[in-house]
């Protein structure tokens, strides 16, 4: 979902916590109602494990129960 400048349409770069967004092609300040933040998009992360994994270059250690990471980093 694009959240769009009020005045000229242009697409608004915005964050959850943004209250309000000046647009950066015409300047116009856009308050943001709290339903359009709820609706934003969040990127989600990756687990912890799939990231060290992915890299190659850390190596994942279990200490008891608890992950650690550990060698290489």
């Amino acid at each position: 979902m694009a959240i769009r400048c009020g005045n000229c349409g242009a697409p608004l770069r915005m964050s959850p916590e943004t209250i309000v967004a000046i647009c950066s092609y015409c300047g116009s300040p856009n308050w943001v109602r709290e339903t359009a933040r709820r609706e934003l998009p969040v990127a989600r992360s990756r687990p912890c494990e799939e990231l060290l994994r992915r890299s190659g270059k850390c190596k994942l250690l279990k200490v008891g129960a608890k992950p650690v990471v550990g060698g290489g980093c």
